[in-house]
């Protein structure tokens, strides 16, 4: 973490460096600060020997939780028995509060920095919010319903993702239509997919929850199919699909206005991008739900280290693209490989507890039938690696082909190596293990010490990948022998000795 240099010449600053001790980010060491009057009621908080809202007392205990963030976190006008923290501590768990009112992720990633190395704890908790506003909202009648149904019409545009709830007292509604003043009638909802509030309970509500933004299919998904929607009419003068310019953040982002800005332009793109990545984390893994309409199975082959997707005998133009490596099971690593100028849109999601990596490609007009590079693999163990590709392809007509690829990857190294003999001395089995990089011939030879051959192995046309060679000596007496290995102009002599 990087602090301002005039920062760094302050004497609490120095002292703390000094005395090996974290940064006092919030505010001065054991003193009182006055924080917080947002009711009218000023406060004065105690601030422990690091300059944060807890009292010195949990530094003598282990600490078992870590809670950092902004205001939330801190716990604005609460003095430091009232906090979150101090809930927690009444709990019996041992929590220090490092949250700052105003404090970014910047500034949270300084103190966490800071503590969590000094402390250790098992769990740190960040709070971090964004204030949205209240949404305006009218009362209006509108000529299409009955006189008996209330409408509430919202003069803003809804946050995605956010809960509403409507809070009504469902038996003092007066008609004002009717001047009817004297009078009070019963909320009866009628309305299919709202739920009834409940008549007799202190605070009757009615809670509601928006929509995803780039959800076009309701769901509570972002996945490829919402993915579709958007690039099948990115090109068309149906704005109905638009979702920005916005603000907020995934998955709680809220229009500008009602009507966007009537384009399909980066504003869009970027908020669908927000939305799937924040999906990837938050749902359950995509599914692929369309039964295919085209027999196709795609080829695949590895040059080298780099796994190669062929879409080349593709029966039609493509126009979106997933593909799901499930690595689960394996020793093996990879890194992206795919080229972003390639297509229109790239997706890149991966999941490294579940040890899955996710592709998907689309194109406002078409994909060109190609090779498509998709990952390197990084692997340190010579085994074969058994992994699957699950995939689904989307032509320009709807079609689609759809399966999964059970994959077989053989190590390959980058230059010729051979190990030493192990064991040595052995008794009587001992073992070189070898690689090739390419198509090779191999010659392997055995010598006693009187430099007599004792046995000859040839392998002509030998595959690039890992090998493994044992020798048994179980019919020869102790001594000295030579292994020779010869791979076209490369030769490697070892010298073993065999104890019975």
């Amino acid at each position: 973490y990087y602090f301002n240099s005039d920062f760094m010449n302050y004497k609490t600053f120095q002292e703390a460096i000094l005395s090996n001790e974290p940064i006092p980010f919030r505010g001065p060491i054991n003193k009182q600060t006055l924080s917080c009057a947002e009711d009218l009621n000023y406060r004065l908080i105690n601030n422990d020997k690091f300059g944060f809202k807890n009292p010195n007392t949990i530094y003598e205990e282990i600490i078992e939780v870590i809670i950092v963030g902004d205001s939330n976190a801190e716990g604005l006008c609460y003095d430091e028995t009232g906090d979150i923290s101090a809930n927690l501590r009444d709990k019996k768990y041992n929590t220090a509060n490092f949250g700052i009112t105003g404090a970014g992720p910047l500034t949270s990633l300084g103190v966490f920095k800071e503590y969590v190395k000094k402390f250790k704890p098992s769990y740190v908790v960040y709070i971090y919010s964004e204030q949205m506003g209240e949404i305006e909202f009218a009362y209006v009648k509108p000529v299409t319903l009955a006189d008996s149904i209330i409408a509430i019409v919202f003069n803003q545009p809804l946050i995605s993702y956010d809960s509403l709830t409507i809070i009504l007292d469902p038996c003092k509604i007066k008609n004002l239509s009717l001047e009817d003043y004297n009078n009070l009638y019963c909320l009866s909802n009628n309305l299919e997919g709202i739920p009834e509030p409940e008549v007799n309970s202190v605070k009757p509500t009615i809670g509601l929850k928006t929509a995803l933004f780039g959800d076009y299919n309701y769901d509570y998904n972002i996945d490829q199919y919402d993915l579709d929607v958007l690039l099948n009419y990115w090109k068309t003068d149906n704005y109905n699909f638009e979702l920005g310019p916005n603000t907020g953040m995934a998955p709680y982002l809220q229009a500008d206005n009602f009507d966007f800005d009537q384009d399909y332009n980066l504003d869009d793109l970027m908020a669908f991008v927000q939305m799937w990545n924040w999906s990837f984390e938050n749902s359950i893994p995509r599914e692929i739900l369309h039964i295919p309409t085209l027999d196709f199975v795609p080829e695949y082959n590895f040059k080298k280290d780099r796994f190669l997707f062929d879409l080349i005998q593709f029966p039609g133009d493509v126009k979106r693209i997933l593909l799901r490596l499930d690595l689960s099971g394996t020793e093996m690593s990879v890194d992206n490989a795919a080229d972003n100028s390639q297509y229109d849109i790239l997706l890149r999601s991966s999941d490294p507890d579940r040890e899955i990596h996710e592709w998907v490609m689309g194109s406002f007009s078409s994909i060109d039938k190609q090779i498509l590079p998709l990952f390197n693999v990084e692997m340190k163990v010579k085994d074969d690696q058994h992994f699957k590709l699950i995939y689904e392809i989307i032509s320009n007509d709807h079609k689609s082909a759809s399966g999964e690829l059970q994959i077989i990857y053989h190590p390959i190294p980058t230059e010729f190596m051979i190990s030493n003999p192990y064991p040595n001395p052995f008794n009587p089995v001992t073992v070189i293990e070898y690689g090739l990089p390419a198509v090779s011939n191999l010659s392997i030879k055995i010598f006693d010490i009187r430099g007599r051959m004792l046995m000859q192995e040839i392998k002509n046309g030998l595959e690039p990948g890992y090998y493994t060679f044992s020798w048994d000596a179980a019919a020869y007496s102790s001594g000295i022998y030579f292994i020779q290995f010869q791979v076209t102009d490369i030769v490697k002599t070892y010298r073993v000795l065999l104890l019975k």
